[in-house]
């Protein structure tokens, strides 16, 4: 669902280890048509889910295709172990200055932390409530915020940002990219089926 990449309906992969084997089947498919690539170092690179699929994909690299010279991983912001990370926005919103550790905001998203501790050890589902709204308390009733319609932005907590988004909406220079991508030119440049797929950052529904 990221870029121009999609499926047919009821096709989406559930397991990471099929996802791999797909990945590593477009590599051979990629280096049998410019072979010169079997000589360049390779890196994975991604950020958040990036954190369970980059491994993965690392992992059947070296399993199972020792010709392709995998050098290193690079994961922004992984989202690799969910206890971990939801437990650390509370501390990370005081030592910003965020959330106060005697406000009633502290209080709620303390309780929605405990909640979420609960319901991950009986490990269910990652994005489930009580666990994602944690965030949203944050950077929607953070003490910076403003309150003509403004929150903190949920990717540069320096910055305020428009609701509902709050910066998920990506950087404003986004709409010129997916409008450059979208060209059908540029499209047809790089083989791509624009009836079958148009250019986006990210879906909803994956």
């Amino acid at each position: 669902g990221t870029g121009f990449s999609y499926v047919d309906r009821g096709m989406f992969i559930e397991e990471l280890d099929v996802m791999a084997e797909h990945f590593l089947n477009f590599l051979d498919r990629y280096v049998e048509i410019f072979p010169e690539f079997l000589e360049e170092d390779i890196y994975l690179a991604g950020e958040s889910f990036g954190g369970q699929y980059i491994p993965y994909i690392a992992k059947a690299i070296l399993e199972k295709r020792s010709l392709l010279k995998l050098r290193g991983l690079l994961i922004g912001d992984g989202w690799i172990d969910p206890i971990s990370l939801y437990n650390s926005y509370l501390p990370y919103a005081i030592a910003n200055n965020l959330v106060k550790n005697d406000s009633e905001l502290y209080t709620n998203i303390t309780r929605l932390v405990v909640l979420c501790q609960d319901i991950l050890s009986k490990q269910v589902h990652i994005f489930v409530n009580p666990c994602f709204p944690i965030l949203d308390e944050i950077i929607y009733n953070g003490i910076r915020r403003e309150n003509n319609g403004e929150c903190i932005n949920a990717y540069d907590i320096r910055l305020n940002a428009q609701k509902p988004m709050c910066g998920m909406n990506g950087p404003s220079e986004l709409e010129y990219v997916s409008a450059y991508l979208n060209r059908q030119d540029v499209m047809s440049s790089i083989h791509i089926n624009g009836k079958k797929s148009q250019w986006k950052d990210f879906t909803e529904s994956v």
